[in-house]
């Protein structure tokens, strides 16, 4: 039985092979593979073409990664808005309850519930019997 292979296979196959190509470590028959696939595909050879750019920049970058993730947060928090405090509505509703010339108005206002309440629980007085008119 044979093995059916498609153009993405191949494709895949080709795109892995590449940076070998590219400095020369393929055998024969994997270059030729290489060579074949590029006369027809568009994209793996701008993929080779910008192969030694990559390098380029590969080897121009710092080997120090911890420095280079640190300037990147850097450049990134200087290019974020500065964080916002939260808004918290009810504080300023509180700050203008508590007023000093609000204040007499709120205690008066609890007091006069305290007295409704007091009167409300205060047990009702007994009433008298009805008196009987007679027979």
């Amino acid at each position: 039985m044979g093995r059916v292979v498609t153009f993405l296979d191949r494709h895949r196959e080709v795109r892995q092979l590449l940076p070998w190509y590219g400095t020369g470590r393929l055998d024969g028959a994997e270059r030729a593979l290489v060579e074949t696939h590029l006369g027809d595909c568009a994209e793996c050879r701008a993929e080779l073409e910008a192969e030694p750019a990559l390098k380029a920049a590969l080897a121009s970058a710092s080997p120090e990664a911890e420095a280079g993730w640190a300037a990147l947060e850097a450049r990134v928090r200087r290019s974020m808005p500065a964080p916002r405090r939260a808004s918290r509505p009810w504080a300023a509703a509180g700050r203008a309850l508590m007023r000093p010339d609000r204040l007499r108005w709120i205690a008066a206002a609890q007091l006069a519930g305290l007295v409704v309440l007091g009167f409300a629980a205060l047990p009702s007085a007994p009433t008298a019997p009805a008196a009987r008119q007679g027979p």
